[in-house]
Formats: structure tokens, C-alpha cells, sequence
């Protein structure tokens, strides 16, 4: 489930199968689960919570940085996986109209009704787990914020500026754990997994 519009299907089926392959052979020896959570100060979205997990794992996937990835539930440890751990402390979503209040119920222009912007902001903290660790081998704030105008008559800028905070997230938090990351999981020592 990608929000990111693809204009040229053959080329990029492609691409993408093309950089799959060759992102496969780099792949670093680790299981990775997703976890996303939501901090004190936060509002538990269970849709955004929803959405936020289905474009990384896509994204980390798509990447093919690790040799498999998957959700994971809030503190189940999974044997032989390492963590992705990510805290959303905040989350808004403003509308600010161009036009003063009285304007608006003159209503005498239809261009006046578009004269409007949705901006959507989301920022938190990422950490990656060694497998059967508690500590994290680094920890990366990100925030990202987006807005969008109706272009016209109909024209839903709330969904646009939604797609395109997700897609700006999946990038950022993938990025950090692919790039830097993945080189730490190397290094770092992990704790045996418990005996059944």
C-alpha cells in the first residue's frame, strides 16, 4: 500500500524488480520487526498507527536492507529479530484559511472557497533494538510536515497532504535504518535468546 503515484507502470515494475534483486545481494543478515507507538503527550491513532506501519514496511522491503521484515505487536519480542522501534510525540493537523471570517460568509467569490490550506505535521523518535536487547543501538529523532491547497472544486487536500507525510515518513525512518542502522547491528553484541 504505497501513496506515492507511479506514472509509468512497465518502466517502473522494472525498476523496482531490477533494484529488488540487486538490493537482495546487499542484504544484511538481520530479521527486522516494526513497532510503532505513541508517546505520553500523544493521541493514539489507531488508523495513523495503521498506515504509518504498512508504508515502512514497504518501504524497508522495497529497500532491502535486511533479509525480511514484519510488524511486530507493542513488547512482544520475537526470537532472533532485531526492533524498529518507532514513537510518534506529536501529531497535528491545522486548516488556515486565506481569507478573513466575514469574507467567507459573503461568499461572493468561487474561487474564495479554495483559498485554503491543510498542513499535517508528525514527528517522534526512532531507536533500533539489537535482537534480544532492551538497548538500542541508536536513536534518531525525525519530523516531517507537509500542505497541500485544493486545486480545485471537489478537490480533498487533506488526502494529499496525508499521502505525502507518509510517504516523506517512510523514507526518513527507513533511511536511518538501513543507512546507519544496519552498520550498528553489526557491531553490536546481543543478549542469547531465552531457552524454551
Amino acid at each position: 500500500m504505497r501513496f506515492r503515484i507511479r506514472t509509468t507502470a512497465v518502466g517502473c515494475v522494472w525498476v523496482a524488480l531490477t533494484s529488488a534483486a540487486a538490493a537482495a545481494d546487499h542484504a544484511a543478515p538481520f530479521d527486522l520487526g516494526v513497532r510503532i507507538t505513541f508517546g505520553s503527550n500523544a493521541l493514539f491513532e489507531d488508523v495513523l498507527a495503521e498506515q504509518l506501519s504498512l508504508v515502512l514496511v514497504e518501504e524497508l522491503r522495497s529497500r532491502g536492507c535486511f533479509r525480511s521484515v514484519t510488524t511486530v505487536a507493542d513488547d512482544t519480542r520475537v526470537p532472533g529479530f532485531a526492533v524498529l522501534k518507532v514513537r510518534v510525540d506529536d501529531h497535528w493537523t491545522r486548516t488556515t484559511s486565506e481569507i478573513g471570517l466575514a469574507q467567507q460568509q459573503r461568499d461572493e467569490h468561487p474561487d474564495d472557497r479554495l483559498r485554503f490550506s491543510v498542513e499535517e505535521t508528525l514527528e517522534g523518535a526512532v531507536g533500533l533494538l539489537a535482537h534480544g536487547s532492551d538497548t538500542a543501538v541508536f536513536s534518531k529523532p525525525f519530523r516531517t510536515q507537509t500542505a497541500h491547497r485544493p486545486r480545485f472544486e471537489g478537490d480533498d487536500p487533506a488526502a494529499r497532504t496525508r499521502a505525502e507525510i507518509l510517504d516523506h515518513f517512510a523514507e526518513r525512518v527507513a533511511g536511518l535504518a538501513c543507512k546507519e542502522g544496519r552498520a550498528r547491528l553489526s557491531k553490536a553484541p546481543s543478549s542469547p535468546e531465552p531457552a524454551d
